[in-house]
């Protein structure tokens, strides 16, 4: 049986999002991409918190 992974990553916009699940599925390096958002993230970055909006 082959072995399977699942990555999850997340962008700064729906175009960049949509861009690298058609460059995967087109190189067939996944079966299937879903692309979804906007999501609200808060984080840690360069010692303060932010927030923004991501693509997943």
């Amino acid at each position: 049986m082959k072995k399977m992974i699942q990555v999850t990553t997340t962008t700064g916009s729906r175009a960049d999002a949509l861009r690298i699940a058609k460059n995967l599925v087109s190189r067939h390096l996944a079966a299937a991409v879903q692309v979804s958002g906007p999501n609200a993230s808060c984080y840690w970055w360069k010692g303060k918190m932010t927030q923004a909006e991501e693509w997943v």
